[in-house]
């Protein structure tokens, strides 16, 4: 969890190896998915506010699901 320190909104923020996304062939996928989550727009889906990347890591900044986990809203 992340939080902007000039409006104090929440956000998820999730970190990935570039070395790994390598490793296992998934840029092409990852790519795609960026692209897709970039346009949607719905209250049942996680948005994604905005990516970048560094040396070392691909960065996704998305909206906080503080509510616990899929799991456990299905099991309900």
């Amino acid at each position: 969890m992340v939080t902007d320190t000039r409006t104090g909104a929440c956000f998820a923020l999730k970190s990935i190896e570039k070395a790994k996304i390598r490793m296992y062939k998934i840029e092409e996928p990852i790519a795609n998915e960026i692209k897709i989550q970039s346009m949607i727009s719905h209250p049942n889906i996680i948005k994604l506010y905005y990516f970048y990347t560094d040396d070392r890591y691909l960065f996704l900044l998305m909206e906080l699901a503080s509510d616990g986990d899929l799991y456990k809203h299905v099991k309900s």
